[in-house]
């Protein structure tokens, strides 16, 4: 099963084995008015407000972006894990009929063996690869882009060669470019190169984010992409959504959804509604959402 494309708010899906060869279309959630950006609540303050929300909810969607918001940031990217309470609530909202899902720019095997959990969903590449809960897998990268990508994989490579603290990352659909651990001289050398490359090979797409730079194809596919996607395939396109999130990645998710947004970290202008300081506040968030569940 494969994703081809995104086409005016719509995602064409191209189904194998019954009904070989034919595309169908699945309905994708309604896009709410997306509120201005400005100074987000704290959620904790506002819990009287939205617990019965979360308690009438029909159903609901959990989901969250990892690094920075379920997991602390480290130095070291490698050394990330989902910390065991957070795993652990996790999976006991799963439990109780909750879609949860993971919306990562790592790749996708990388988020998957970092979190650890089965039946819920995953994305990577910030939206370009999808692992639904049953285990299917779904990229929204053509072959003409994953071919654009290796080339400027191939040339980033040979030109950053020796740039010490810059380290390139090739994903499933994406590529990234991280300087954390190089001087400010260096870093600004890299991100010259970095942008006369994407210049030089037309038809991807630069963002920035914590001490790195990512490099996409240029369809226009993010996070909130693969989760309206997600919660079509999933069934929960009328669910209570929460999303959490902590990088300039995640307010596309937070200035379109419905629901429960939630910022992670400093708090900053935003277009979440809500704010919570730490992954450990956003953890014990969801142990009440999991007991206002149980108490139905």
């Amino acid at each position: 099963m494969s994703i081809l494309e995104t086409q005016h708010g719509k995602v064409l899906e191209l189904a194998n084995g019954g009904g070989r060869g034919r595309a169908r279309q699945h309905k994708i959630v309604s896009i709410a008015a997306a509120p201005q950006f400005g100074s987000p609540r704290n959620l904790f303050s506002a819990w009287n407000e939205i617990a019965d929300d979360i308690r009438e909810a029909r159903s609901i969607a959990v989901l969250s972006d990892f690094d920075g918001s379920l997991a602390k940031i480290q130095r070291q990217p490698g050394t990330v894990r989902l910390p065991k309470p957070s795993r652990a609530v996790l999976a006991e909202l799963a439990r109780h009929d909750v879609m949860v899902g993971i919306i990562s720019g790592r790749s996708l095997a990388d988020v998957r063996k970092r979190v650890g959990l089965q039946g819920i969903c995953y994305v990577g590449c910030q939206g370009y690869s999808i692992q639904d809960a049953r285990g299917h897998r779904i990229s929204l990268a053509n072959r003409n882009e994953r071919r654009l990508l290796a080339t400027a994989t191939q040339q980033l490579k040979e030109k950053l060669a020796g740039l010490e603290g810059v380290r390139v990352e090739v994903k499933e659909a994406s590529l990234a470019v991280h300087y954390r651990e190089a001087s400010r001289g260096i870093a600004g050398r890299a991100k010259m190169i970095v942008a006369d490359t994407v210049a030089e090979n037309r038809g991807l797409r630069l963002t920035g984010g914590k001490k790195v730079w990512e490099i996409f194809p240029g369809s226009g596919v993010d996070k909130w992409t693969a989760i309206k996607f997600l919660l079509s395939r999933e069934g929960h396109t009328e669910s209570l959504l929460i999303y959490a999130g902590d990088d300039v990645g995640d307010e596309p998710v937070f200035a379109r959804m419905s629901g429960i947004s939630i910022l992670v970290g400093k708090r900053r202008a935003t277009a979440a509604r809500y704010s919570l300081e730490s992954p450990v506040e956003l953890r014990r968030f969801l142990e009440r959402v999991l007991a206002a569940r149980k108490a139905q």
